[in-house]
């Protein structure tokens, strides 16, 4: 038999909802910064020749390979933080 179930489903509806409207929020932001900073970028960066090739707001290609690198870089060192986080949730259900 479970304790407090009846609390246990109101304060993890309440987090769900929270982390929803927070995630939403966030994303919308981001989408919103997003398309107003690459506007941004690509009217102030003039385009430069470079072997022959004349690249137009390089400034915004630039922006786009440092995120995808350092998006790819934190995946490869947070993929071992989700069993580390499992364990660690595992030891804290045994001292309920």
């Amino acid at each position: 038999l479970i304790d407090n179930a009846d609390q246990r489903i109101d304060e993890d509806t309440k987090e769900f909802t929270l982390s929803c409207s927070l995630f939403f929020h966030g994303l919308v932001t981001a989408i919103l910064k997003t398309a107003l900073f690459s506007h941004l970028l690509w009217t102030l960066s003039m385009p430069i020749s470079v072997l022959s090739f004349t690249i137009s707001g390089y400034l915004l290609w630039f922006g786009i390979l440092y995120a995808i690198s350092s998006t790819m870089l934190g995946m490869k060192i947070g993929k071992n933080l989700a069993p580390q986080e499992y364990l660690v949730e595992q030891a804290n259900a045994h001292f309920r």
